[in-house]
């Protein structure tokens, strides 16, 4: 259970001159950002005399405002026809997990990151070849091995897979950028997710894609309304679900399961759970502001978890309820 970490800058250059065989040190640094917030002028308001207008009422105000929007992204200045140009970090995830397709091979070099105030500075250690052609080159910045904790996510609702993903601390001397990362089971690549920002000593969670081996399912078992109240003045709508997870693995494996409950936005829809029994928090079962519900258990290998979740949704006679089904 071990994640290995390759971390690669995507460098590019347009200086009219090649570099060839060049000590590189890549900044996070935008100079072009300045080195401070700009400052806050006064806002002023003011009221504005009624104007009268034929359909309205005399003392109506009209306010007719103007509002301005200001974006910029740390690393949109262009700055490669002085520099060169450093993209976020690309990554390479290696898992143990079976042979397929073997990854590329790519000459790791040590690097030093040195902390400048807020930037990073990471010096790539040996010779780098970048030629004049505007053109990303993928310079190997530095690997990591880190022992790794795994568990299996499942939303069976929206998608019939289990996702694979690991937890990790980032015991390397660098941090890693936000950026894309290619996944490899075992040396064959699998897929491409995201790596948040992570500092030195930090905890992380990243997702390393489908595996089949571990089934998911998920039914309608019944759907059913009825007449509730006094002669029947509301109406009631009771959905019975039932998901199942199964472990084909051989060791066994921390799964979590995610479900929803639907919110009432409407005075008299009212919602109510059935099934699970659901009263606080505990390790096995989680509910969220927004009725997200979480199961948690680990299957042991060939084991099958069957989760039921059921729910009623009760409304007045004769209203239509939008987003049920």
């Amino acid at each position: 259970r071990e994640m290995e970490v390759k971390y690669f800058a995507l460098v590019r250059q347009s200086t009219g001159e090649d570099w060839t065989d060049v000590a590189l040190k890549l900044s996070t640094a935008n100079p072009g950002l300045g080195g401070q917030h700009p400052e806050l002028k006064p806002w002023w308001v003011s009221l504005r005399h009624p104007q009268q207008r034929k359909g309205m009422s005399y003392n109506s105000i009209v306010m007719d405002g103007e509002s301005y929007k200001v974006g910029r992204n740390a690393y949109d200045t262009d700055t490669s026809n002085l520099f060169g140009a450093l993209s976020a970090g690309d990554v390479d995830i290696r898992i143990a997990g079976m042979e397929q397709e073997s990854a590329p091979e790519v000459q790791t070099r040590a690097t030093l990151a040195e902390r400048r105030g807020a930037s990073v500075v990471f010096e790539v250690k040996g010779g780098s070849s970048i030629e004049s052609d505007h053109v990303e080159h993928r310079v190997a910045v530095a690997s990591v091995s880190l022992p790794s904790h795994f568990r299996y996510s499942a939303m069976p609702k929206a998608d019939p897979y289990a996702y694979l993903k690991a937890k990790a601390t980032n015991t390397g001397a660098h941090p890693f950028l936000a950026g894309k990362a290619n996944i490899y089971l075992d040396g064959g690549y699998v897929a491409t997710s995201a790596l948040e920002a992570v500092e030195p000593g930090e905890e992380f969670w990243v997702f390393l894609g489908v595996d089949e081996s571990m089934k998911v399912e998920h039914k309608l078992i019944k759907h059913y309304q009825s007449s509730e109240g006094f002669r029947g003045k509301t109406v009631r709508h009771t959905f019975e679900y039932l998901m199942m997870v199964k472990n084909t693995h051989s060791v066994k494996e921390e799964v979590i399961v995610w479900n929803q409950l639907p919110i009432s936005s409407s005075e008299g829809l009212e919602v109510k759970l059935l099934e699970p029994k659901y009263s606080k928090d505990t390790d096995s079962l989680k509910m969220d502001d927004e009725q997200r519900i979480s199961w948690f258990q680990t299957l042991e290998p060939g084991q099958e978890w069957k989760i039921p979740f059921s729910f009623h949704v009760e409304a007045p006679k004769g209203m239509n309820i939008g987003g049920l089904e």
